[in-house]
């Protein structure tokens, strides 16, 4: 399988530990990286941000566009539906290392899965530690009481 990357300076995580956490996947899962691009910030939308123009002028075919999580592209799913809509109708991937549960990472994920049928089995490993897909969620705790 072949790999673009893409990383942009956000506050949540540095570019170079986002390149750590893409390189041990790429590690983990044999990927080819043939071409890796950064913005500075996503102070622009990603369509006029230039690393990431870039990447979607790369000619030489590749499968998938990794990143450490959607957001160094964007957190809104109005900026990035067309985006993946391109990077579909091209049968480029985006895959994103870290496994995040908000709206628009989840929306990016499921519109390429194939398999509507939720999150990995397991969803961290760290060392010898693996925690495993809950076999259900229940947010009734959350839920403010109240005012």
């Amino acid at each position: 399988m072949k790999a673009v990357i893409y990383t942009a300076t956000i506050k949540e995580i540095s570019q170079p530990d986002q390149v750590k956490a893409i390189r041990a996947y790429v590690d983990e899962n044999k990927i080819e990286v043939i071409k890796s691009f950064h913005d500075i910030g996503p102070t622009q939308p990603i369509s006029q941000r230039s690393g990431f123009a870039c990447v979607m002028s790369v000619l030489e075919p590749y499968d998938v566009l990794l990143v450490e999580r959607v957001w160094v592209m964007s957190r809104s799913q109005n900026e990035l539906a067309p985006i993946l809509a391109e990077l579909k109708s091209k049968n480029i991937k985006l895959e994103c290392v870290s496994y995040l549960w908000d709206c628009v990472s989840q929306s990016s994920r499921r519109f390429f899965d194939n398999e509507k049928s939720g999150p990995k089995k397991e969803l961290v490993k760290a060392g010898n530690v693996v925690i495993a897909k809950p076999k259900q969620f229940f947010f009734a705790d959350m839920v403010k009481k109240g005012n």
